[in-house]
């Protein structure tokens, strides 16, 4: 039987006012990569380098790249010639405040959502270290700012690795980056009947874990909201979720990854969110 040490727990069961959508397809062409360039405040539609991929369209021009995924629409642009670059001297002096409000400003201005569409997740930094042959004067500086955003619905939050909006800033508060999967909804699917208890939830992972034969798990966080997927999903629904945060053990215990897994939240849900694979993979985290 499976051991699962429960750090966080849902009590009781959530009473937000959610509903069923469908999604837009995210129709990604070789046609509407020039207008997302200019919605994004760049010309990249002149002396381009394209590149038409079976999962995603690619432009190349300069120091500029950006990456449409056809699968769900998700954006990424970055200039090569400052994002996560280290000039061997420069550090971040402009405070997590400061980035946040560049960082919106930059939405705002660029119209990519509306004020009450999003919410901060959190503020992160690259850092790179740098020591004497000696390995004295040791020193750690911040080169870059990443500042994450959380998609809200109606006042309730995306869950997952997709509903989120990054803005990369350089030493100098300058931008030199964004990564977005927001697939836009359509209309409401269907209305939503009721809400499974927390422990129909807890129920369905204990099966889970049990038949990947994993024999300890620690839950350190449980939320309820709306999923939303990954890059290279074609997710046609969106719909309540419950999410699990997980830490498994491995290596005899003498390590550990973490995972997540997803219960449909509805008592009438639409198909499935996740098919899940037996084999968990470990993804490496920014801090």
């Amino acid at each position: 039987m499976t051991e699962i040490n429960f750090l966080k727990r849902m009590k009781k069961t959530p009473e937000l006012p959610v509903k069923i959508y469908s999604l837009a397809s995210p129709g990604v062409t070789m046609r509407t990569v020039p207008a997302i360039s200019k919605m994004l405040g760049f010309d990249l539609v002149t002396k381009k380098i394209i590149q038409n991929e079976e999962d995603r369209i690619a432009v190349m021009q300069d120091q500029y790249l950006l990456e449409v995924f056809k699968a769900s629409g998700g954006v990424r642009f970055i200039d090569r010639s400052r994002w996560m670059v280290d000039d061997q001297k420069s550090k971040i002096s402009y405070k997590d405040d400061e980035a946040i409000e560049i960082a919106t400003s930059y939405i705002k201005k660029r119209k990519l959502a509306k004020s009450d569409e999003f919410k901060l997740l959190k503020v992160t930094h690259l850092y790179v270290g740098s020591a004497d042959e000696k390995l004295k004067n040791v020193e750690e500086r911040a080169i870059d700012t990443g500042v994450l955003f959380q998609r809200m619905v109606n006042g309730v939050p995306v869950l997952g690795p997709g509903g989120k909006m990054m803005v990369f800033l350089d030493v100098n508060g300058e931008f030199t980056g964004l990564e977005k999967i927001w697939r836009p909804i359509i209309e409401v699917n269907r209305e939503v009947e009721g809400i499974q208890k927390p422990e129909f939830a807890e129920n369905k992972l204990a099966r889970f874990l049990k038949n990947c034969n994993v024999m300890k798990a620690d839950v350190e966080d449980m939320e309820f909201g709306y999923f939303e997927q990954d890059w290279g999903d074609r997710q046609k629904i969106l719909q309540p979720a419950y999410v699990f945060k997980l830490r498994l053990p491995f290596n005899k215990g003498e390590g550990f990854m973490k995972s997540a897994f997803v219960v449909e939240a509805a008592t009438n849900p639409v198909g499935t969110l996740i098919r899940y694979k037996r084999k968990t993979e470990e993804q490496p985290p920014r801090v």
